[in-house]
């Protein structure tokens, strides 16, 4: 997508993302037509082993987001991570980091109450 300024004159390179990040489980237990399992099989498929889909997504994502960010795109990501953004451990506070990202809901009313999703 491609927006442009009207006081500057100038187009901008916006990507949205939408992503939807599993739930950490084994696959054994995972119904046949959850995300995980569907998630899963296209790991197969393209001959990626058994890794794990939570970190493959957040693995996957931020070499997305560089790529995006290295040709000149400012980055919306719309994202169920399953996880809060408020403990230094989690994936996906280390991906705001890594990829230069800001959450503009925390930002605006704090992690106090925040719901996993």
């Amino acid at each position: 997508m491609v927006m442009e300024d009207n006081t500057r004159k100038t187009k901008q390179k916006i990507t949205i993302i939408t992503v939807y990040k599993v739930c950490n489980q084994p696959i054994e237990k995972a119904g046949p037509t959850t995300a995980i399992s569907q998630q899963w099989q296209t790991s197969q498929r393209e001959n990626r082993g058994n890794e794990n889909m939570t970190d493959s997504t957040i693995i996957d994502l931020k070499l997305f987001i560089n790529s995006d960010q290295n040709n000149g795109s400012e980055i919306i990501l719309c994202m169920d991570a399953n996880e809060t953004a408020n403990h230094t451990n989690f994936t996906i506070l280390k991906l705001y980091c890594k990829c230069k990202l800001c959450d503009p809901i925390v930002m605006k009313h704090g992690t106090k109450s925040e719901p996993n999703t």
